[in-house]
């Protein structure tokens, strides 16, 4: 479906219609954003990069399949992608101890890539795994700017009990900003479950 920004504000605003459908779908969406003006470079329906961003829950594995699915169909190349957000109260309390900043930061990314690197061969079909810092949604959009992706996958849950009605933040902001297509794939409920109540 269509979001139905064209330029400046409207382009943040995905439209009540749209806002509903993303909200209650039980399955995969495709959203298309209206304000893109170029061409897509293949065929309509293929894509030559695919960008799949994972938060590394429960989540992830499905949606991850439905990108190896949509590269596969299009013989697209798939890019795997996690965004380790910033810990600022558990870097004061590493400084406050004494430790080493800069170490645990290192730490943080190495576990990171290792638990991208477990869930890629999993899956199979990937073709990079890539992990960065900062806030998820800037760096999805700035990693599929890049790459000139023709679509985005990324799933739908909210850490939050009222990021469940708004998407999830990382999602909704995502959908909003992106020139490319936009894949959204809801958790299942029972990942959901198991999400918030770890989050409790």
């Amino acid at each position: 479906m269509g979001t139905h920004g064209v330029g400046g504000f409207e382009r943040w605003v995905l439209g009540s219609v749209a806002e509903k459908v993303l909200r209650k779908a039980p399955c995969p969406v495709l959203t298309v954003a209206k304000a893109r003006q170029e061409p897509f470079p293949l065929d309509p329906g293929r894509f030559a990069e695919v960008v799949c961003a994972v938060d590394l829950s429960e989540g992830s594995p499905r949606t991850l399949a439905t990108a190896v699915s949509m590269s596969q169909s299009s013989g697209a190349h798939l890019t795997l992608l996690y965004v380790l957000e910033d810990a600022l109260q558990e870097e004061t309390a590493v400084a406050h101890a004494g430790l080493d900043l800069s170490a645990y930061r290192a730490q943080r990314c190495h576990e990171a890539r290792q638990r991208l690197r477990a869930l890629a061969k999993d899956v199979g079909c990937v073709h990079d795994e890539i992990v960065r810092t900062g806030t998820p949604y800037r760096e999805i959009l700035a990693l599929a700017k890049e790459r000139e992706a023709g679509l985005v996958v990324v799933g739908v849950h909210g850490r939050r009990l009222v990021d469940l009605f708004h998407l999830g933040s990382t999602a909704h902001h995502v959908v909003r900003g992106a020139e490319c297509p936009v894949l959204t794939v809801r958790a299942t409920r029972a990942a959901v479950r198991t999400y918030m109540s770890r989050a409790r």
